[in-house]
């Protein structure tokens, strides 16, 4: 496992970091999803758009099982004419990405992005402020712009990529929540 690097390291070697110490760490999905399973309950949220792992991600393909009754939702990036993201029904993620996660087919028709309630984001790595150590290619960036104001964003992570500070950008969009095989923690973030 690759040592930490310091904050003025590039956003590179902290993803060398983050997928050496990813790969090593054991798979905290199940904790996760029941964390998420309660909270989303609790705030008795109805629309989530979540994600389909893939590599070493942690999966959260069990949450739509334990919360039949709300409405889940999958991303499926797109790079033409410029990298952005549309979202489908959660059952619609019936085709292999090149990166390895299921994702939406050509002609899946999309759904409203103001209607979700809920954004259940991956990452690398998270810090403490809610900024999230991405792949490089702003998707989830340009996207979370598009929601409305009231739509929490949640970033899903284990605690060893938990960090007190990560590099980041202007454009970078803070998530709010974090959560981790111990629970939901609210960031620093003015988002």
């Amino acid at each position: 496992m690759h040592s930490m690097p310091s904050l003025g390291s590039a956003k590179h070697d902290w993803r060398k970091w983050a997928r050496s110490t990813r790969k090593a760490t054991p798979d905290v999905s199940e904790d996760v999803i029941q964390h998420l399973a309660q909270w989303i309950y609790d705030q008795d949220i109805q629309h989530v758009l979540t994600y389909k792992a893939f590599g070493t991600e942690i999966s959260l393909e069990r949450l739509p099982k334990l919360l039949p009754e709300v409405s889940f939702y999958v991303p499926k990036a797109e790079t033409e004419p410029e990298p952005h993201m549309t979202i489908h029904r959660w059952e619609t993620a019936t085709q292999r990405h090149p990166l390895g996660m299921l994702q939406p087919p050509p002609g899946t028709p999309e759904e409203d992005p103001l209607v979700l309630q809920l954004v259940l984001i991956p990452g690398l790595a998270f810090d403490q402020q809610g900024y999230r150590l991405g792949y490089g290619m702003g998707h989830y960036d340009r996207f979370l712009l598009s929601l409305a104001r009231d739509c929490r964003l949640v970033g899903v992570t284990s605690d060893a990529l938990l960090v007190s500070k990560l590099p980041h950008e202007e454009h970078d969009v803070p998530v709010q929540w974090i959560v981790t095989e111990y629970g939901l923690t609210g960031t620093n973030s003015g988002f």
